[in-house]
């Protein structure tokens, strides 16, 4: 079986962040977040709707918001529009009773 470890310089690299993954900033909202990356996935997912989802989910995005949060792709950037917004957090997930209904 191959030695699968990396030299001391080279692990160092890949355990660093890049400037797309560096929190910065932000990195005290993401303390709570837990480790499973099914979990995660839910939680990204859960925090849009897109822009054409709205209806699935009885709501009805603001126009403003259609076009230049649409383009948004980093869950940082995201998380900076909800900030703005200054929304309460989160309370739950969304309710997937009005997704059902379109569901076969």
């Amino acid at each position: 079986m191959p030695n699968l470890s990396l030299p001391p310089d080279a692990a160092a690299f890949y355990a660093s962040h890049s400037p797309f993954s560096d929190l910065g900033e932000l990195a005290p909202l993401y303390a709570a977040l837990p480790a499973d990356p099914r979990r995660l996935a839910r939680i990204a997912r859960d925090l849009t709707v897109h822009r054409l989802e709205g209806d699935l989910f009885e709501y009805a995005i603001p126009r403003d918001r259609l076009h230049n949060d649409a383009e948004t792709r980093y869950i940082d950037d995201i998380l900076r529009i909800v900030i703005a917004q200054r929304r309460p957090a989160v309370p739950a997930p969304r309710a997937r009773r009005a997704l059902r209904r379109h569901l076969p």
